[in-house]
C-alpha cells in the first residue's frame, strides 16, 4: 500500500509536456477552418445574443467533430492510449448538440442577468484562453484556438449552453465539464498547476448561472 502511495499523476503520463505542446503546433495547421468557424460563431451570437440561432448548433457541432478527428484521433492518439476514447467522446458531443434541438422543450428566453456567466466564459475562451499558456513560455504556434484545441472548444460550448434556458439542451453539458476536469488532471500531471483554471472557470460560471436563476425565481 505504501508503494502505491509513492506514485502521483505524473507517473501515469505516457508523454512529456513538450510532446503535448507540439500537438497544438501541428493541429494549428487547420487555422483557416478554425478562423471560419470562429467568425461564424461570433456572427451567430451577434445576430442572436441569446444563442438561439439554429446555425450555432451546427457551428459548435462542427467544432467538436473537428477536434475529435484532427486533434484526438490524428494526433493525441499517437501519444496517449486514451486518445481514441476522447475522439469518440467529442463525436458524441457533436451529435448531442445537433440532436437535442428536436428534444428540447419550449421555454421562455433566459433573463439577461442569467446569461452574464455564459457571456463572460465565451469572451474568455475566445479572446484570452488561446494565449493563456504564453505566460509560461509556450510558443505562439501552440495557441489553443477554438475548433482546434479541446479546452477552448469546451469552454465556448459551456458558455453557449449557459445562455440557453435550462431545458433538455443541458444534457450536452456533462461532456464539456468532464473534458475540463481531464484536461486539468493532465496539466497537473505535467507539473503545470495553472491547468486547474479551466474546470475552475467552468464550474464558477455554471454555479453563478444556477445561483442567478434561483434568485430570479424568488
Amino acid at each position: 500500500m505504501g508503494e502505491w502511495g509513492s506514485y502521483d499523476l505524473s507517473d501515469l503520463l505516457m508523454f512529456s509536456a513538450d510532446s503535448y505542446v507540439r500537438l497544438f503546433e501541428r493541429a494549428n495547421r487547420l487555422w483557416p477552418l478554425a478562423l471560419l468557424l470562429g467568425v461564424a460563431l461570433v456572427i451567430g451570437l451577434w445576430r442572436r445574443p441569446a444563442g438561439a440561432s439554429p446555425s450555432l448548433r451546427w457551428v459548435l457541432a462542427s467544432a467538436w467533430l473537428t477536434v475529435a478527428i484532427s486533434f484526438h484521433h490524428r494526433l493525441y492518439a499517437q501519444i496517449n492510449l486514451a486518445g481514441e476514447a476522447f475522439a469518440l467522446l467529442f463525436a458524441v458531443e457533436a451529435a448531442l448538440l445537433v440532436l437535442l434541438r428536436s428534444s428540447a422543450r419550449p421555454a421562455h428566453a433566459t433573463p439577461l442577468a442569467a446569461t452574464l456567466p455564459g457571456w463572460l466564459l465565451i469572451t474568455y475562451a475566445l479572446l484570452l484562453h488561446p494565449f493563456f499558456w504564453f505566460a509560461v513560455g509556450r510558443p505562439w504556434q501552440a495557441a489553443e484556438l477554438f475548433a482546434i484545441a479541446p479546452d477552448t472548444t469546451a469552454l465556448v460550448t459551456l458558455g453557449w449552453l449557459l445562455l440557453r434556458p435550462m431545458t433538455w439542451q443541458w444534457l450536452a453539458l456533462p461532456i464539456p465539464l468532464i473534458w475540463c476536469i481531464v484536461s486539468a488532471l493532465t496539466h497537473v500531471a505535467m507539473r503545470e498547476p495553472l491547468g486547474i483554471l479551466v474546470p475552475l472557470l467552468a464550474l464558477l460560471a455554471l454555479g453563478a448561472r444556477l445561483v442567478i436563476a434561483a434568485w430570479q425565481r424568488r
